[in-house]
């Protein structure tokens, strides 16, 4: 959903980060759009770790091309990814898979990568919403 005259476009949570996109994709969305919504961004746990780190690379390609990003999401920034939880009621451990990426069992990272990652993720964000980053932009 865009309006190309105007360089705007609406996008949920699950067209970006539920998808198998990648930087590449995200530059092209910066290059492309001046105003990014992306909507029904849940709060995510180390269950969605795939969905984190694209939620991470995606907000930092927006940032650096100095996207004027509105999201809606289901917590403030700070508690969008709920590290210390896996998703399901009384686990708190990454899943087996965790850090997975191909599914052959040879990399597994630690879950501070992550954490330390999208503690980036949430400064940008909250710069993002600030007068000088939207009067850049």
């Amino acid at each position: 959903r865009a309006v190309l005259g105007c360089r705007t476009a609406r996008f949920s949570f699950q067209e970006l980060c539920g998808t198998a996109s990648g930087a590449a994709d995200f530059m092209a969305i910066a290059k492309s759009f001046y105003t990014i919504f992306l909507e029904d961004v849940p709060q995510l746990t180390l269950k969605d770790i795939n969905q984190v780190r694209r939620l991470i690379v995606l907000i930092d390609t927006l940032y650096e091309y100095n996207v004027k990003t509105i999201v809606l999401a289901a917590a403030e920034p700070p508690q969008l990814f709920q590290a210390h939880k896996s998703g399901a009621a009384g686990e708190e451990d990454a899943p087996k898979n965790h850090g997975d990426l191909l599914d052959d069992g040879k990399y597994v990272t630690n879950v501070h990568d992550e954490v330390f990652a999208f503690d980036r993720t949430v400064s940008r964000l909250m710069e993002m919403q600030s007068k000088a980053y939207l009067g850049a932009a």
